[in-house]
């Protein structure tokens, strides 16, 4: 969990920015254009990516005061586990 150091609600562009952060740690180069969309009182942008034999889930969920970078890496096997995975991210909410 991130503390989040602007003030007001998330801005356009936000969460999609915390993805590309990460990626651009890993070396990796995004293709495609990131999809963000408000859910609850956030903002969330997701993305899906190969290196190598491992599949990478990454999420990133931005609110007033906090934001989230989230990353599942499996290798395509099962699916139930992916969205065990996915479901807590979904459930994951700041405290204060």
């Amino acid at each position: 969990m991130l503390r989040r150091t602007r003030g007001g609600a998330p801005s356009d562009g936000e969460a999609q920015e915390l993805i590309l952060a990460f990626e651009a740690k890993h070396q990796w180069i995004p293709l495609v254009q990131l999809a963000e969309e408000r859910r609850a009182g956030s903002l969330v942008a997701s993305h899906s990516l190969q290196d190598g034999k491992s599949m990478w889930e990454i999420r990133s969920r931005v609110w007033t005061n906090r934001a989230i970078v989230f990353t599942y890496v499996h290798e395509g096997g099962s699916s139930e586990l992916l969205q065990d995975a996915l479901g807590i991210f979904e459930g994951t909410r700041p405290v204060s």
